[in-house]
């Protein structure tokens, strides 16, 4: 069994797009324009697909109808 020790979880931390430590992201570069969520949330999930959605149809230049 594997131990997690202090320097797994400041390395994990700095994974984090917030964290100060991490790089900017610029979520319209791959590879995270075509990153997948991966949530629990149901509410975190319909804001995301609602998000994508519209900008998927902004870049192809159709109406988006709800």
């Amino acid at each position: 069994m594997a131990t997690v020790m202090e320097g797994h979880i400041v390395m994990l931390h700095q994974f984090i797009v917030m964290h100060d430590d991490c790089p900017p992201t610029d979520f319209t570069t791959p590879p995270w324009k075509d990153v997948l969520l991966v949530t629990l949330r149901h509410v975190v999930r319909m804001k995301w697909n609602s998000m994508t959605a519209r900008m998927c149809m902004q870049a192809l230049g159709i109406t988006l109808i709800i």
